[in-house]
């Protein structure tokens, strides 16, 4: 999915801020709010990823030929980010830092 798995590790980045010489001042996670309030109120991103994923899940082969394989692996995780933020896997975060 194009990330690098260290850079997801929380810790690794709050340490990387220490050694920036930098302080969290306050640390926000955002969960799925953000997400489910964009989805109840505008044009439904989140479902039509949820079906995306599905369809090209079920034919791989058929998009493969069609996209390329980086960009049929680009638009799957793609599709996943969103589908992960709503279920928690996933969950932004917001650092205010002095």
């Amino acid at each position: 999915m194009a990330v690098v798995p260290e850079n997801t590790d929380r810790r690794r980045f709050e340490q990387t801020i220490v050694h920036a010489g930098l302080r969290i001042e306050h640390r926000d996670e955002l969960r799925s709010e953000w997400r489910e309030h964009a989805e109840e109120r505008s044009d439904g991103r989140i479902g039509r990823q949820l079906v995306w994923a599905a369809r090209l899940l079920r034919d791989p082969g058929r998009f493969k030929a069609t996209l390329g394989e980086a960009a049929y692996a680009g638009e799957l995780a793609n599709c996943f980010w969103g589908i992960y933020q709503m279920i928690g896997k996933l969950s932004p975060v917001i650092y205010v830092l002095c």
